[in-house]
């Protein structure tokens, strides 16, 4: 635009300074003169109708907009599918931003991903998400059982002890001074039911590790590469029996170990995520294949990412991915790569150390 108004203003003097000379001269015949006249009312006009103009949405002159494209890095294969920025979290929602963050194992000091049992972390991969929200802390059991009371999800699951009383290995559900402990104990189709009622999804996989791990570096747990203890997160310390929490309310035969919701804020993610280390393990949309990850070059994952089984799994009893780890978990098994998987989508669960965390999409 303002190259073409320079243009314009360029003639215009020369027209001008032209017309000045031939008025100046009474040899040029008048029907040049009026020739002149006209291209310099034209120029005139033109130059006034750039600066009278109103562009859609503004008033007189004004610069392009330019949006500047998301960046990925390169080589990376990855293809942004949005990425603008996000609104404002959900109440108990985090935002995660859209970018890419390394997935998968990396070894340090405190471990070794070459050991084989670990084969099915790697290799490290760069993946790109858009922007996301997940669940600040782990679905509580006030929060699940109002799904129960709308008539949507089912109880968690019961077991006969040996005495022949009816319990919940959850914390104590429905029990009111264990409200705000997990959730546990239910399939992970009532897991997808709480998520679809609360207006949100399950996590992808991809979308977990993200929130856990931030996209800053390749840390071994959420808040870092510092060893895991008791101050961190709620789990078994080495191999012993002992817990960081002790037995709540128990029956004579067992009891839980849970802790309440947010009871760890120094173990929390780089984005503020609570939990997702020890306490319990958490449901993900994906289907558990210990292949997965060598499906695509490390540098060439696809965006957004997710194991649907392309209907090789789509089995009640086929596995889904289980993320995190529960408090029963020893300090091996507390890293934040940790993959394993679920009895099936409508299997019972016996696990008082399995619980949901929700996540959703603008």
């Amino acid at each position: 635009m303002q190259s073409r108004l320079h243009a314009r203003l360029f003639l215009f003097v020369a027209l001008i300074l032209i017309a000045g000379l031939a008025c100046s001269l009474t040899d040029i015949p008048p029907d040049i003169v009026d020739q002149i006249d006209v291209v310099v009312n034209e120029v005139v006009d033109e130059i006034s109708s750039i600066y009278t103009a109103t562009p859609p949405g503004g008033t007189g002159i004004t610069d392009p907009v330019v949006t500047d494209p998301v960046v990925i890095d390169p080589g990376t294969g990855n293809v942004p599918q949005g990425g603008g920025a996000l609104g404002p979290a959900p109440a108990g929602m985090v935002a995660i931003p859209a970018g890419n963050f390394q997935m998968g194992c990396a070894t340090n000091s405190l471990f070794n991903c070459a050991d084989p049992r670990f084969s099915d972390e790697n290799p490290l991969h760069t993946v790109y998400l858009d922007g996301y929200y997940i669940d600040i802390y782990e679905v509580t059991n006030n929060q699940y059982a109002q799904c129960v009371a709308a008539g949507v999800c089912q109880e968690p699951d019961t077991r006969e002890t040996m005495y022949g009383d009816t319990v919940y290995y959850d914390a104590n559900y429905g029990d009111p001074q264990y409200g705000n402990y997990p959730v546990t104990n239910m399939s992970w189709r009532n897991a997808t039911n709480y998520c679809t009622w609360a207006g949100k999804s399950l996590p992808t996989e991809a979308q977990w590790e993200k929130a856990a791990r931030g996209s800053s570096d390749t840390r071994m747990y959420p808040w870092g590469n510092t060893p895991a203890d008791c101050s961190l997160l709620n789990f078994t310390p080495g191999n012993s029996d002992s817990t960081c929490e002790p037995v709540h309310n128990p029956d004579g035969y067992q009891g839980t170990r849970v802790s309440a919701v947010g009871s760890h804020p120094l173990g929390a993610s780089p984005y503020g995520v609570m939990d997702m280390a020890g306490n319990v393990a958490e449901y993900t949309l994906d289907w558990k294949d210990t292949r997965y990850y060598s499906m695509f070059g490390p540098n060439a994952w696809p965006a957004n990412p997710i194991n649907s089984g392309d209907g090789l799994y789509e089995s009640s009893t086929y596995p889904k991915v289980i993320r995190g780890a529960g408090w029963n978990s020893p300090s091996a098994d507390v890293r934040l790569t940790i993959r394993m998987g679920s009895g099936g989508t409508d299997g019972r669960s016996y696990s008082e150390a399995l619980g949901i965390r929700c996540a959703s999409s603008p």
